[in-house]
């Protein structure tokens, strides 16, 4: 062996493009939810909380989500458009979260709830339980960002209308 020999090395999280990318937002911080996703525990309006992978759109538009086999959605694909988000709220302030709180009120700190308008302009709340804190930071701030640059880019196109 040389000296000079040196062993390679496997880049973890090697930025995607530019450091900008669409929306302005840089990919490297979304890698993780683009493309495989994360699980996360999901608190529905019945039955009891249970993990589903969330997957951000590669427009960075849309969160998705599979439902379960045994509702009435019966597997299909769920998602809510982040154009339509109202806020994001931190902790469990939700009836959805309040129902399990005996059980999950230990997870306040890994928690929230996406307040969106359907496309019948019902608010509805999407709220969900981190595994960790540093994905709750990563999950609660990146999604905060990628709906105010949504709401920006959204009215600004109903200016130059």
């Amino acid at each position: 062996y040389s000296s000079t020999f040196k062993m390679p090395r496997r880049v973890v999280r090697k930025p995607t493009g530019s450091k900008a990318g669409f929306l302005g937002i840089s990919r490297y911080d979304f890698d993780s939810l683009l493309s495989p996703g994360i699980i996360l525990l999901k608190f529905g309006r019945g039955g009891s909380p249970h993990e589903r992978l969330f997957v951000i759109s590669g427009d960075m538009r849309y969160l998705s989500w599979n439902a379960g086999w045994f509702c009435r959605k019966l597997g299909k694909l769920c998602t809510v458009d982040l154009e339509r988000v109202v806020r994001i709220m931190p902790g469990q302030t939700t009836p959805q979260f309040q129902r399990w709180a005996h059980i999950y009120g230990d997870a306040k700190e890994n928690s929230l709830s996406i307040v969106y308008t359907d496309t019948d302009g019902k608010e509805k709340t999407l709220d969900i339980t981190t595994p960790t804190y540093d994905l709750y930071n990563l999950f609660f701030h990146g999604l905060q960002e990628l709906v105010d640059k949504l709401h920006e880019l959204s009215a600004s196109y109903s200016q130059d209308v």
